[in-house]
């Protein structure tokens, strides 16, 4: 199911983008209904569609890709009926305005300035993508109190910046982010971690354990948790750390789909795990104090 889901929602994307242009031969009222709807079509697939999958060039494609469509269309339709009529040339330029205000206005990330914790980027060199992140509905760890403010973070490489070699790759290797060195994000003691969990298959998960293999991390007032990791978790708790010290591997275990890094934030040392993965308040994080959500993307460079 989920591989003609990868399929199927591109196509679908595909044909919101020409149907303008095969509207545009069709009389005006049937193009204002097509460059409504491809607009909002592209404008949620263009926030929520997981990009990293396709590769992040894509998306960066997209409204451009779309404008030329539209600029397109309606000349088009001015060589086929003559020039437009105002009233229909503003609905189009309302929904072009409307549409650009709910990508680039709606309000995606999470106000860390009040109670958030600031924390090192706790992977090596490279570039990222968050699969999750930010408000609802980018987020789908939001509607649980401790992971409010969670991030799932893939490693992109490449010309296209993909997440992996194929759309959904059954070995774990092909993943570029799998077996990367999670580093502690800031000074802290290990509170708990959790170890000996084998891999979950791609492409499932599990109710039980979800958090995997973990490292539960204090940072100043607040703990900091980092799931999924690969089995030999590589600190104990009550050791000390400091920032960039190696707390183990990224790997799938727990309620994981495929390999990546998920950590969030809580406001109080706590060790209990149904407090640390369900109960506690969960806290902003940001990292060189910017917050994330989902599709954006952070390079990190050697210093």
């Amino acid at each position: 199911m989920l591989h003609w889901t990868l399929i199927g929602l591109p196509l679908l994307l595909f044909w919101s983008l020409i149907d303008p242009l095969r509207a545009a031969r069709c009389g005006q009222r049937r193009l204002v209904v097509a460059v409504v709807s491809g607009l909002l079509v592209v404008s949620v697939y263009h926030q929520l569609l997981r990009w990293d999958i396709y590769g992040m060039t894509f998306r960066m494609l997209l409204l451009p890709v779309f404008i030329a469509i539209l600029v397109l269309s309606l000349w088009l339709a001015r060589q086929q009926t003559g020039l437009w009529g105002w009233s229909w040339l503003w609905l189009v330029l309302a929904a072009v305005l409307v549409a650009a205000g709910w990508i680039f206005v709606m309000p995606r990330h999470p106000d860390a300035s009040a109670g958030g914790v600031q924390l090192n980027w706790p992977l090596e060199p490279g570039s990222y993508a968050v699969i999750q992140g930010g408000k609802r509905p980018f987020n789908h760890h939001a509607s649980v109190t401790a992971q409010r403010y969670a991030l799932d973070i893939t490693k992109i490489t490449g010309l296209l910046g993909r997440r992996a070699n194929g759309l959904m790759p059954t070995d774990f290797a092909a993943y570029h982010i799998y077996g990367a060195a999670v580093l502690a994000p800031c000074d802290g003691t290990v509170l708990r971690t959790h170890d000996g969990h084998d891999e979950t298959p791609i492409g499932e998960g599990v109710t039980e354990d979800v958090a995997g293999n973990m490292v539960a991390l204090q940072c100043d007032t607040a703990t900091v948790v980092l799931a999924h990791l690969q089995a030999r978790v590589q600190v104990t708790k009550g050791q000390a750390v400091t920032r960039g010290t190696i707390l183990g591997r990224v790997g799938s275990t727990g309620n994981s789909t495929e390999p990546h890094l998920h950590i969030h934030a809580v406001d109080r040392q706590a060790e209990d795990v149904n407090c640390l993965l369900f109960t506690c308040e969960g806290l902003p994080i940001s990292f060189t104090r910017r917050t994330f959500a989902r599709n954006d993307m952070f390079d990190v460079i050697n210093e």
